[in-house]
């Protein structure tokens, strides 16, 4: 029974190891929610409700290169609060939406590129991973039929700790947002603002594209986006 069990893990690391390509669908959830303290009591009721939904997010990788995207729901306006009529259109007074999350790694770079858009301005901000990894061990849980290891990580810039679970039996380092520095793929994260798990993963995925770093944007790290918000904010 044991040669059986152990002969199947190596038969999905084989297949995985040999597949080019793949897609994962995740479940997404922000706990920090910050609701308007303005609008009417049932635009701020229903902006609540959709920061507290799970997000659809997916990641798409061929041979090394990944793209990770999330997507949104519709805009919450406030269809209580509104202004005059202009020009016959009724805009309203309030509205909330969740930002796009989109970024792009390439294959034997170490950082990714998070692509942002603030006052019709687009530019990517480029990071690479800074969580030190404290402790692993082998889960007793299982996610999509996967065996796990589960490890504690430490962010070197807030110092928040993570559990991280991930699988060998398909190995690229890839997984959600920054979570992709570990030997296998990311199934599942739990931290102080985030909790992500993968609901699917389809494997050999034919013309699968990854989209390019738009050339004509610009590159910000760390501080120099950080700079550029505030700038913007105060434009």
């Amino acid at each position: 029974m044991k040669k059986n069990y152990i002969f199947s893990l190596m038969f999905i690391s084989a297949i995985f190891a040999n597949a080019q390509s793949f897609k994962v669908e995740y479940q997404v959830q922000f706990k920090q929610k910050k609701v308007p303290s303005v609008g009417s009591e049932d635009f701020r009721k229903r902006v609540a409700e959709q920061q507290s939904a799970k997000q659809k997010h997916i990641l798409s990788y061929v041979d090394g290169n990944f793209m990770y995207e999330s997507f949104p729901e519709a805009p919450v306006y406030d269809t209580v609060n509104r202004p005059k009529k202009i020009y016959l259109t009724q805009v309203p007074l309030n509205s909330f939406s969740q930002p796009k999350i989109k970024s792009l790694k390439r294959k034997n770079d170490p950082g990714f590129y998070s692509y942002t858009k603030i006052k019709d301005e687009e530019f990517y901000q480029y990071g690479i991973p800074g969580d030190k990894i404290l402790e692993t061990a082998v889960s007793d849980e299982k996610i999509l039929g996967l065996s796990c290891k589960v490890a504690t990580v430490e962010n070197s810039i807030s110092k928040t700790i993570s559990k991280v679970w991930y699988t060998e039996q398909i190995p690229a380092k890839t997984g959600p947002l920054a979570y992709f520095n570990f030997p296998g793929l990311v199934l599942k994260v739990e931290s102080e603002h985030i909790t992500a798990e993968a609901k699917s993963v389809e494997k050999n995925v034919k013309n699968l594209i990854i989209e390019d770093i738009d050339k004509n944007l610009k590159v910000y790290n760390h501080e120099e986006f950080m700079e550029k918000v505030k700038e913007l904010r105060k434009s």
